[in-house]
């Protein structure tokens, strides 16, 4: 099963961006992984349904976001521990196995991810 985990603009300008991939790679395999900055329509549109301020914007626009795909069991789950534990403010997280896949194929062009295996992978349970 695959996950998408999106760091926020604020959690890379924090120098969070370690931290997290440390906890998604002790448990899953990373198939895909991006930085990118926020369109400023989707910013916009946070600002009105989410109330973000003027800083959380200039973060958006001016810092990237990095997106990553992670696979394995439990991925959906493992992705709402690290909201719950993080904040929403720092992860955005797939909901369940159906928005992940339109999440990822939202962000991702097929090129972009990657099959691998790994020797000995620990699986979030």
């Amino acid at each position: 099963m695959k996950s998408l985990i999106i760091v926020s603009p604020k959690a890379v300008n924090k120098k969070m961006l370690s931290e997290v991939t440390k906890k998604l790679e002790e448990n899953f395999v990373v198939v895909g992984f991006k930085l990118e900055k926020l369109d400023i329509n989707n910013l916009a549109k946070k600002k009105k349904e989410e109330k973000i301020d003027k800083k959380e914007i200039e973060e958006g626009l001016n810092v990237p976001c990095a997106m990553i795909v992670i696979e394995g069991n439990k991925s959906i789950e493992f992705g709402k521990k690290l909201r719950s534990d993080l904040g929403n403010d720092i992860v955005h997280v797939s909901e369940n196995e159906e928005v992940a896949r339109y999440e990822i194929e939202r962000f991702f062009k097929k090129e972009e991810l990657f099959e691998h295996k790994v020797v000995g992978e620990k699986v979030f349970e």
